[in-house]
């Protein structure tokens, strides 16, 4: 599987705590304590494990489990040990009105360093609904807000999900269109990023083609949605 394009994406949030975190505790805690002396902003917050999952009908139908970020960063430090388990994270495809996707690259520090991505991020507790299943199109609609300055009010959110596994990476993109072209898009972003103090993303690009993907050191789940949709 590379991308399937989703109708739903339900991923319910189970009772229990995640087998790994109690496992590792002592490392997780010693890890912790040396990142939080290299990066000091970094946030315990809480974050979510998936436990399984399988897509039917062009459904995503996903148990996830809640932890720490701290827990997490340990797992994916030291290479997803445990194989039985999956990151799923809400992303984004922002299209313009004359096809190309916006791309930037990852500020040092954070997750993605080095890598030029789409804009998005983990999904955090903020996207808990009242019925216990997480909202991978609303965090998705944050991140984007919160990285470029693109609101709902300016891109318009296509129906549906794409996803794009990279083991043990669940993307679940979002799909956006901008009433503008690529070099008004880009202009508008740049401008955005520009006016913040501490800005996630950097040097925002225009992807026009699938030939160009190979020119970027694009993350894998960035690189193998634009191969999606563009052509």
């Amino acid at each position: 599987m590379n991308v399937v394009e989703l109708n739903a994406c339900r991923l319910r949030l189970c009772s229990g705590d995640w087998d790994y975190a109690i496992r590792n505790a002592d490392g997780i805690a010693d890890n912790w304590r040396k990142a939080c002396a290299a990066n000091e902003k970094l946030f315990n917050g809480d974050v979510f494990i998936v436990e399984n999952w399988q897509v039917e009908a062009g459904d995503l139908e996903a148990r996830v489990l809640q932890t720490k970020f701290a827990a997490y960063l340990h797992w994916r430090e030291t290479g997803f040990r445990d194989g039985a388990y999956d990151e799923a994270f809400a992303t984004t495809a922002v299209l313009a009105s004359d096809g190309g996707m916006l791309v930037a690259r990852a500020v040092d520090g954070t997750l993605n360093e080095g890598h030029y991505v789409s804009p998005g991020g983990l999904i955090d507790a903020r996207d808990v609904g009242g019925d216990g299943l997480l909202d991978p199109a609303g965090a998705a609609l944050r991140e984007l807000a919160e990285e470029t300055g693109l609101s709902q009010s300016i891109a318009t959110r296509r129906p549906g999900y794409l996803l794009a596994r990279d083991a043990p990476y669940l993307a679940i993109a979002s799909v956006f269109d901008v009433a503008a072209t690529s070099d008004e898009l880009l202009a508008f972003v740049d401008e955005f990023i520009a006016g913040q103090d501490e800005p996630e993303l950097l040097e925002p690009m225009i992807i026009r083609r699938g030939s160009e993907l190979d020119r970027l050191p694009l993350t894998t789940p960035a690189r193998l949605i634009g191969a999606h949709l563009l052509d």
